[in-house]
Formats: C-alpha cells, sequence, structure tokens
C-alpha cells in the first residue's frame, strides 16, 4: 500500500516537472529567447530519457523548427510510451520524417511500430 502511494506521488512529481519545464520553455519562446529554449527542453530530455512529456515537449519544439535532430527525439518519445493512441500518433509522424530523410529503412520500422500500435493504413488511405 505504501510503496503504491510512494510511486503515484514520484508520478505526480515527474508529471508536473515535466509541465514547469515545459512552461518555462514556452515562456522564453515567447520572449525571443528560442535559444534558451532549447536548451532547457535538452537538458530536461536528456536527463530524463523515459520522462515521455520532457520527450513530448522537446520533440515538439524541435519539430515547429523542422530541427533534423526532431527524428532521435520522436523515437526517444516513442520508446519511452506505452501502448496506445498517442504511440500510434508518435510512429506515424516518425514514418513521415523518415520519408522526407529518405530512410527507408527507418520508415519500414516505424510503420510496423505504428501498426503494433493499432494504427491502421486503410483509415489513413481515407
Amino acid at each position: 500500500m505504501r510503496l503504491t502511494i510512494v510511486w503515484s506521488l514520484l508520478g505526480l512529481l515527474a508529471t508536473a516537472s515535466a509541465q514547469d519545464v515545459g512552461a518555462q520553455a514556452q515562456k522564453l519562446e515567447r520572449a525571443g529567447e528560442v535559444v534558451r529554449a532549447r536548451a532547457v527542453l535538452a537538458r530536461a530530455a536528456e536527463s530524463n530519457p523515459r520522462d515521455v512529456g520532457a520527450q513530448r515537449a522537446y520533440a515538439g519544439f524541435l519539430d515547429r523548427y523542422g530541427d533534423a535532430t526532431r527524428r532521435d527525439v520522436y523515437d526517444r518519445l516513442l520508446n519511452a510510451l506505452p501502448s496506445g493512441a498517442e504511440r500510434a500518433t508518435v510512429a506515424r509522424r516518425l514514418v513521415l520524417l523518415d520519408l522526407v530523410a529518405g530512410d527507408r529503412e527507418a520508415a519500414v520500422r516505424h510503420l510496423q511500430a505504428y501498426r503494433d500500435a493499432g494504427g491502421s493504413l486503410a483509415a489513413d488511405a481515407e
């Protein structure tokens, strides 16, 4: 019982921490401090590779700016996510980025992850 409470509290703290980092980075970005915002997000994502919130915030930031390293961060996010709709969404984004980068091998691998997460090509084609 106590162990469950401790793990729940740790989970809440990690979520709050990722939200704080994301909010701090957004504030810096709005103030024109894009380099500092990137540094804050990079530090959080690199120091917590299993932190979904930190990986999501950093990947989204890099994607907004078309940064070439976004594929690596999206891949870390994919690996940190449990199965579900968000995992399929991230895998689908990776497939598109892989194709743009000309990386067929990675696209095939991420397409399989998309399918494994419940993604359907038939729904996308409609």
